[in-house]
């Protein structure tokens, strides 16, 4: 996918243009197999301080972003796909609310784009999230 088709997803009758933003400052990344208890991790971290906590959760922007180089990053590279990542976490975490300070995001993306969260976020706080079958 190229970054024109992630483009064309942003409803440009939604978007408000802020002389003075606010930047949230991106505390950490969850990123997730599904069925482990990632969105309860994510909602918590919304809970201890909803009015200054911002979460975005499996969001459309930052999905179309990492899966834009191909799932075999033969479309562009992996460092491209982290940089369109970084592009457009840059854009969300830009707003018109004050009162809110950080951001948290989640992705149940497979272990296919690991590389590019992992590069994304390099000097962030990541955790991975899974669930180990036990038989009994």
């Amino acid at each position: 996918m190229c970054l024109n088709a992630i483009v064309r997803l942003v409803d440009l009758d939604c978007v408000v243009l802020v002389e003075d933003p606010t930047i949230l400052q991106l505390r950490g990344v969850v990123f997730n197999e599904s069925r482990c208890g990632s969105t309860l991790t994510a909602n918590a971290k919304m809970a201890l301080n909803p009015d200054k906590h911002r979460v975005y959760s499996d969001s459309a922007p930052t999905r179309q972003a990492m899966m834009a180089c191909g799932e075999t990053s033969s479309e562009c590279s992996v460092g491209a796909a982290a940089n369109l990542l970084k592009d457009v976490i840059y854009i969300l975490v830009r707003l018109d609310e004050p009162e809110e300070e950080n951001v948290f995001f989640k992705s149940n993306l497979q272990n296919t784009y690991n590389t590019i969260i992992s590069r994304s976020f390099s000097n962030n706080s990541c955790i991975f999230l899974y669930k180990v079958q036990y038989k009994s």
